[in-house]
This record gives structure tokens, C-alpha cells and sequence, in this order.
């Protein structure tokens, strides 16, 4: 299978996982709505959850891009994590079918979970250097609190499809707080 068409394919389960519920998606629907045949995507995928592996780190890699995209031109430090936040939100409200999709897929097939698990440490690690940069205290600690924290917004704004800018900035109101914190030096290390 070429890249093109295991791009063509990840695009249709995005854009079918927009209109259908997660029960009722299947390799044959998928195979039909790419217009490719089924025994294709047996013979790259197995079966279904082996396609939503595949898919999930798809959308995990284009996040991953689009927030290396949107920060690249700036220094380290809390701009730079706000605009990735925002990356990440809007990434998250763009692919809301699918994501309802791997949460309930997730709780059924630990291969995704743990494909996901794996993707959240790699993401620590990155925000974990910028709140290194910043001088805050236990770092990998942060950013993983911080992750946890966007992701709970990003369940937030599932439901109403959109952004909510309220729980966007207290987000934003708990990173600027706690590095006025650092700067001022009450946030030390025990």
C-alpha cells in the first residue's frame, strides 16, 4: 500500500468517525467509502483496531507538526507553551469524531492506550524542557500535570465543539501564576 493511499484511508476513517458512531465502523466501511478493497485493508491492518492504531498515531504525528509548525520561530518560555496549548485544543476540536472514537477504543483495546501513553511521555518530555527553560521546579512532574490538564480541557470542549475560552485561560492563568511564582522565588524545590 502507498503512502498516498494509507493517507487517503486515514482521511476517510477521520471523516467517517465524524458521522458515525464508533459501534458501527468497520473495515468494510472504510474500504467502501476510500474505494479500495476490504482485502486491502486486511492485508495492511488485520482488522479494525489495527487501523485505528495506525490512525492514531497518524493524527498524533500531524499534532505533533502542526505544533513544531506554530512554535518553531519562538524562544523557549510560556508563549511558546501557550501557543502549543492552542495547537493542541484546536487539533483536538478539528478531529472530535475520531477522538470520541480512540477514547472509547482506548478502553477496549490496550494496544491504543498504550500507543497513547507512550505519545503523552514523548509530549512531557518536550514540555517538560520548556518549563525547564523557565526555571520551574521538577519539570517532567509539570509537564505532565500540565498534559493532563490540557487534555481535561480539550474533554471539555468536546461536547460543545468548540473552543471555550474560559477553561482555556485558566489553563494559561495556572502556567503564568505558577512561573511568577518561580521568578519570585516562593516556588522552590523541597
Amino acid at each position: 500500500m502507498t503512502a498516498v493511499t494509507k493517507q487517503k484511508i486515514f482521511k476517510t476513517v477521520i471523516q467517517i468517525a465524524d458521522a458515525v458512531p464508533y459501534n458501527d465502523a468497520t473495515l468494510a466501511r472504510v474500504a467502501k467509502a476510500a474505494k479500495v478493497p476490504v482485502s486491502q485493508l486486511q492485508t495492511q491492518f488485520v482488522d479494525f483496531t489495527h487501523l485505528l492504531i495506525a490512525v492514531q498515531q497518524f493524527i498524533l504525528d500531524e499534532l505533533r507538526d502542526h505544533v513544531i509548525d506554530a512554535t518553531a520561530h519562538l524562544p523557549p518560555g510560556l508563549e511558546r507553551v501557550r501557543t502549543a496549548t492552542k495547537v493542541y485544543l484546536d487539533h483536538s476540536l478539528q478531529r472530535r469524531g475520531l477522538r470520541v472514537w480512540l477514547l472509547q477504543a482506548r478502553r477496549e483495546q490496550p494496544q491504543l492506550a498504550e500507543g497513547l501513553r507512550r505519545q503523552n511521555h514523548s509530549f512531557a518530555l518536550v514540555i517538560s524542557t520548556e518549563f525547564h527553560a523557565l526555571g520551574w521546579p521538577y519539570p517532567l512532574a509539570a509537564a505532565r500535570l500540565y498534559l493532563a490538564s490540557i487534555q481535561e480541557a480539550a474533554r471539555l470542549e468536546q461536547p460543545k465543539g468548540e473552543a471555550l475560552a474560559y477553561v482555556r485561560e485558566a489553563i494559561w492563568d495556572i502556567a503564568r501564576f505558577y512561573t511568577h511564582q518561580v521568578k519570585a522565588g516562593v516556588a522552590k524545590k523541597s
